[in-house]
């Protein structure tokens, strides 16, 4: 187990995920003279990078080596809060640089987790592995805290002030990962076609774990939409401003010490038992959502974290398991495009159905989560059976 790789890891996640600017970013584009069109489309060509690279870019750190992947994606997010800095005004730049963090999110997304997993040794105890990896989880959990916070705080003083510290811990998280130990090394270029030909059989090995991946992929896209859609429907029970970003942060903090807790959590009720009750009751508090009140509302959006907050590490200590370290950040990648698909479906389902049966957003979020976790339990239930059947 590499010690010393893992504590830069805690720290490259820290400071990664100091995202000042997540709450102002929005109001700062619209005072400095661009339109809300402008800004919604500056998140749709964002999220149209992350899609567009999610898995080349996997393909890129599996043949090329995660540390590299890293810093190209550290760097390419400092451009983009320069940007911010100097071209605020300029919807053109505006553009460039979301389209490079797009690109830059694509490298990290599932780097980090790759090279905390290879870091971690083979002989390692399972209960041990998810302890790491949820302290992980909790690094950068409570770094979106104080991000929340500090945002909302410095931006009272001045906007550039919020995107230099954005320029400036990201600038620390570029210098941890210098010292990032190689955990894998580069392979020699086979061909463009053949890293793809090689990634499409890998994943046709995997077809017998697709209903595990499908009902993992079904949670995380309804929670991190009940999470995007959050200050809407807060909005919807009349709950204040002030109030919901106390509470986005309060979540954080209670996610952190829920990943602090999930090795504890698996060994007491077993892994199998962990996801299935997880499940349920996230389902039944996403039926909770019908109940329209802010109360409701406010224990449901914080259970439901929570819970996500302790089967995350378990559920990614298990998709890593299920990949060999040849392709494991190609098939991390891979697995955060069907995530990410599923969310392009859901979410715009969502916009749909609200408008066309003028209903109210809390109340469809509650219905699609509910049915989809419920889903997850069913299809987990079914791999579960099947690995047991195959195994005699």
């Amino acid at each position: 187990m590499n010690i010393r790789n893992i504590a830069r890891l805690y720290s490259l996640n820290f400071f990664s995920n100091l995202t000042f600017g997540v709450v102002v970013w929005m109001l700062y584009l619209q005072v400095n003279g661009l339109s809300l069109f402008q800004v919604t489309l500056l998140q749709a060509v964002l999220n149209f990078g992350m899609l567009l690279f999610e898995i080349p870019t996997g393909v890129f750190a599996d043949h090329k080596g995660p540390k590299l992947s890293l810093i190209i994606g550290i760097g390419l997010l400092i451009i983009q809060g320069i940007f911010l800095l100097i071209f605020p005004t300029l919807f053109s730049m505006q553009l460039i640089g979301f389209f490079l963090a797009g690109l830059g999110y694509a490298l990290l997304s599932g780097t980090k987790e790759s090279m905390l997993y290879e870091s971690l040794s083979n002989t390692a105890e399972t209960q041990d592995k998810t302890k790491i990896i949820g302290r992980f989880s909790s690094f950068g959990n409570w770094a979106l805290v104080i991000g929340l916070l500090g945002g909302g705080l410095m931006n009272q003083i001045s906007g550039r002030l919020v995107f230099s510290a954005v320029v400036a811990a990201l600038m620390i998280a570029l210098i941890v990962s210098l010292g990032i130990e190689p955990v894998t090394k580069s392979r020699p270029d086979t061909g463009r076609c053949r890293h793809f030909i090689d990634l499409a059989i890998v994943i046709r090995h995997q077809r017998s774990n697709f209903p595990l991946f499908l009902c993992f992929a079904a949670v995380i896209s309804v929670v991190s939409l009940f999470y995007i859609f959050g200050q809407e429907i807060f909005d919807e029970v009349l709950l204040p401003t002030y109030v919901i970003g106390a509470v986005f942060a309060l979540t954080h903090g209670l996610a952190g010490l829920a990943g602090l807790v999930a090795h504890k959590l698996e060994s007491f009720l077993g892994e199998d038992t962990l996801f299935i009750s997880s499940f349920f009751v996230m389902g039944l508090l996403f039926a909770g959502l019908l109940l329209q009140t802010i109360l409701v509302h406010l224990v449901v959006f914080i259970l439901i974290n929570f819970f996500f907050g302790v089967i995350d590490p378990v559920l990614t200590r298990v998709i890593n398991e299920k990949f060999s370290s040849k392709h494991r950040t190609a098939l991390n990648s891979t697995f955060n495009f069907l995530s990410s698909m599923l969310m392009f479906i859901i979410g715009p389902l969502q916009g749909w159905w609200v408008t066309h049966t003028q209903s109210r957003l809390g109340i469809i979020t509650g219905i699609i989560g509910a049915v989809m976790t419920f889903l997850s339990v069913l299809m987990f239930r079914f791999h579960v059976r099947r690995v047991q059947k195959s195994l005699g």
